[in-house]
Order: C-alpha cells, then structure tokens, then sequence
C-alpha cells in the first residue's frame, strides 16, 4: 500500500532505534532482532519474486551497517538478522550473492544438509503441530519430550536458533505447559499471540 513500506514501517525505526543506541536496539541486547519478511502472493511466479527479492536486497543493503550479513560464506551478526520466507523458496537467490542481508528460513529437516549451511538457514522455523501432537492440557508423553529435545540439542550443535510458532489455542495453562517444555528443551524463540501471558 502507498506509504506502508517494509523501509518507513520497519528498517527506518529500527535503524534510528540502533543508531541511538550504539548500534544495538537495547542496551542489553547480546543476540540479533530477529526480522522475518514473509512474501506472499496468489503465485508461485518466479520473476516476481525475483523482482521482490531485488526490491528488499536493496532496501536492506541501505541499512547494512545495522543487519546481519553473510559474506563469502560467512556470517557476521550484527542487531538485526533479517530471514525470507514465504510460497516459495528463495534459497537459490540468496545463496548466489555473494554479499548478502537476508537469510532462509528453515526446518529440522535442514539439520546437516549441505545445501542449507548456517550461513544460509541460520534459524530453524517450524510450527508446533509439524510434528507434535501434545496440546499442554495432559503431561506431555515421553516420547515428544525426547523428539524436542533431540531436534533442539541437533540444531544447536549444527549452529542454528530454533523458533517454535503455531502453538495451540488451548487455555493461557494449557499453552504454559508447552511455553514451559520449549522453554527446558533450550528453543530459542517461541512465537505467540499471547504476548502478556508468554512475556510473564
């Protein structure tokens, strides 16, 4: 829409949020804002998100000094680690610059693949019922226990965070039950509408 733009709404005050700051967003931060940029659109049109994907690489290297990069293969974090995701896959794209300010969002099945390295799939994204059935309102079962616990510990040692949205729509007690296992399984992010209730 004219006007609601990715650089007015979203790097410009993040930017001038940093620049304040000396380059962090708070004065604690010790990890980067994670930004994911979502692109979505009635096709899978390959131009067109090429041409989209020009438009954000542009906007993005504007506001370089305040993003994570990648460069020849190497991450350099910096306060904001921007990630692409949306209908299609922009790997292809992104692995091909040789200078870079986004990054693929990815899944457990990336953990070990060549064709997804850290420096390219640096945080893993998946919702919560991809693969586990608990819904909080009973113990979780030992089974699913052991799996998050093993995908998160995999993850970590080949170099990734893990973000977990698309939690259930239980009760603010059922929803504490999973905010809790994610929270002893070491998942980095947890996304939810329940901000106040996830915040305390």
């Amino acid at each position: 829409q004219p006007g609601r733009t990715l650089r007015r709404l979203v790097l410009a005050p993040l930017f001038t949020r940093a620049k304040a700051r000396g380059g962090k967003l708070r004065k604690d931060q010790r990890v980067p804002f994670r930004l994911v940029v979502e692109f979505v659109g009635p096709s899978r049109d390959a131009e067109a998100l090429l041409r989209a994907y020009r438009m954000l690489d542009q906007q993005l290297r504007d506001h370089g000094p305040l993003l994570s990069r990648c460069e020849d293969g190497r991450l350099v974090p910096g306060a904001v680690t921007v990630a692409v995701a949306g209908i299609v896959d922009a790997r292809e794209l992104l692995a091909a610059q040789r200078t870079r300010y986004a990054f693929a969002d990815g899944t457990f099945d990336d953990i070990g693949s060549r064709s997804a390295p850290p420096a390219l799939v640096p945080m893993i994204s998946e919702p919560w019922s991809r693969r586990f059935g608990w819904d909080g309102c009973e113990p979780i079962p030992a089974e699913e226990r052991h799996l998050l616990h093993a995908l998160v510990r995999a993850a970590h040692e080949d170099g990734r965070t893990v973000r977990i949205c698309g939690l259930t729509a239980g009760s603010r007690s059922a929803r504490r039950a999973i905010w809790t296992e994610l929270g002893a399984a070491g998942v980095d992010v947890i996304a939810d509408h329940d901000l106040r209730g996830l915040a305390q």
